[in-house]
């Protein structure tokens, strides 16, 4: 598994030529890749709280992570998207 954070656009546009299957995620700047055909489950969940708009690439940026690296996530956020 591979996790990029903070990519620029074209980062992500070249990484995304590169690996197939790669996904970008434009509000979190992340971009991931895995060469396993199924992510591994972890035990628990994770829930990402964010209080406003401003927050919202960062806890974005947290979904992303644990999904990543496999756990179940949930958000949940007071600001408008």
């Amino acid at each position: 598994r591979h996790l990029v954070t903070r990519a620029a656009p074209e980062t992500a546009e070249k990484l995304a030529r590169a690996h197939r299957g790669a996904e970008w995620n434009q509000l979190a700047r992340t971009v991931f890749w895995s060469r396993a055909a199924e992510r591994p489950r972890l035990p628990g969940k994770v829930l990402v709280v964010s209080a406003g708009t401003s927050d919202l690439p960062v806890a974005e940026e947290a979904v992303v992570t644990a999904r990543a690296f496999g756990s179940l996530c949930c958000q949940f956020g007071t600001g408008a998207r």
